[in-house]
């Protein structure tokens, strides 16, 4: 997998979004712009599928040298753009195909997977359900459907459609995955089960600890979770729900990610030294005129903004933005000096090359997140921009602990920990440790940057 479609899984929460289909004919009939480059298109197509998105981009543009109205070069070119987080691009390219060939239901779909990368969920919906009515055994669409639905919390619905693509290919491991999520979702434990067993990915295998769990039955926990470790040590979530499992059955946690991922919580003050030349205030001003959604479904933000998961402040940070990344990779770099010893994979197999995907979180009056982890970095980190006035409550600050995604608890008395930052703070804690922050009462904002260190 590569860093653009780990980036785009990220924050989707589903396993909808990275699948575009571009089988030729097979949904609409080739018109008589497609019928002359078929087997050009299909090349390129073959192309793109293999990684070779350069050579799948230099065919589409010699298709459009002589028919410029050609739809499935176009829709190749849109799936390239949006592959490249180049989506208002991509909505253009797609947007012509449309118009060009209303029936092309195949297009559609890329809209709605397209919107859906824009947090436009909605209207994603509204165009997986056209892609659906021109093309009613359209198995990818029905799971883009039943993904995007379950998001909103239409389960039963999301469950019909996800049924109905597995009716129409049940080799479908999205589908299988999606609805094992939405029967969990459900508490129909025993059945998600059986769809996550179908389906070999660190998501599946880590939902079924999680259902298994749930259930109480405690012994295929752990013989599950020895085979998961065979394979992998590295996988975070996992790691999340063994170390919790473990600590309320009051047994020794057999994941060797990181045991006790409480002791690599680390407060920096970096942002308010006097060695550095970063001005906050500018800071602010910056992050302020990126593009923000509200409450973005899916996500942990409530009475708040998140930036799209498609926009990276690090890909190529200027300005303030570009001090603040040599000052967070600096601190990475102190920090994995302090636990060097520490005789886990954590620290021994510690990334070497300091990819770093960041975001801007802005809370309002009430604002919050809800408990959650970042499956796909290494290491996370949270810089505080602004702060509202301390009431003393304890408002806006950011607790750590074992427990979250509706782990079922059989002792309240789990490790947690509640940190108060300070506007400048960088705090860093392992990727596989939940949080969330304590809602707030105020008229000034919240601002922070999240970022993880993404293993590459």
């Amino acid at each position: 997998m590569n860093r653009s479609e780990r980036r785009r899984k990220k924050k989707t929460g589903g396993k909808a979004a990275s699948n575009l289909p571009l089988t030729q004919g097979k949904n609409s009939p080739p018109d008589e712009h497609a019928v002359p480059n078929l087997q050009v298109i299909d090349l390129a197509v073959q192309h793109y599928r293999k990684g070779h998105s350069h050579r799948a981009e230099n065919i589409c543009q010699q298709i459009l040298k002589t028919d410029p109205n050609h739809p499935e070069a176009l829709n190749l070119l849109a799936v390239i753009s949006s592959s490249k987080n180049k989506h208002e691009i991509a909505l253009e390219l797609v947007a012509k195909v449309i118009s060009i060939k209303p029936d092309y239901a195949e297009a559609h779909n890329n809209l709605g997977t397209f919107m859906r990368k824009m947090e436009r969920l909605d209207e994603a919906i509204i165009s997986y359900k056209k892609a659906i009515e021109l093309a009613p055994d359209f198995a990818v669409a029905h799971n883009n459907l039943g993904s995007a639905l379950n998001e909103i919390g239409k389960k039963d619905e999301a469950a019909n459609h996800l049924h109905r693509a597995l009716t129409i290919n049940p080799n479908y491991t999205d589908a299988h995955s999606n609805l094992g999520a939405v029967l969990k979702d459900l508490g129909r434990f025993e059945e998600a089960i059986l769809y996550y067993d179908r389906v070999n990915t660190r998501y599946s295998r880590a939902k079924t600890l999680e259902c298994l769990f749930a259930l109480e039955r405690y012994e295929d926990f752990y013989e599950s979770l020895k085979n998961m470790i065979d394979v992998d040590q590295n996988d975070l979530r996992a790691a999340a729900i063994s170390a919790f499992a473990s600590q309320q059955l009051c047994r020794t946690d057999p994941h060797p990610f990181c045991k006790n991922p409480m002791d690599f919580i680390r407060v920096y003050k970096g942002l308010m030294s006097l060695d550095n030349n970063i001005s906050l205030h500018q800071l602010v001003n910056e992050v302020k005129s990126h593009a923000k959604i509200w409450e973005p479904t899916g996500k942990t933000t409530n009475k708040g903004f998140q930036s799209p998961s498609t926009s990276n402040l690090f890909s190529n940070p200027v300005g303030q933005l570009a001090l603040l990344y040599n000052i967070i990779r600096d601190t990475i770099k102190d920090y994995r000096s302090n636990f060097s010893s520490k005789d886990c994979a954590y620290i021994k197999f510690f990334p070497k090359q300091l990819f770093l995907s960041g975001w801007v979180v802005r809370l309002l009056n009430g604002g919050h997140q809800t408990e959650h982890l970042h499956p796909e970095g290494w290491l996370s980190g949270v810089v505080y921009l602004q702060l509202p006035e301390d009431t003393g409550e304890g408002e806006g600050s950011i607790e750590f602990g074992l427990w979250g995604y509706s782990y079922p608890i059989l002792n309240e008395n789990y490790p947690r920990k509640r940190i108060y930052p300070e506007k400048g703070d960088i705090i860093l804690f392992p990727s596989s440790l939940f949080h969330k922050t304590i809602p707030f009462h105020s008229n000034e904002e919240r601002i922070c940057i999240s970022f993880d260190l993404i293993p590459t």
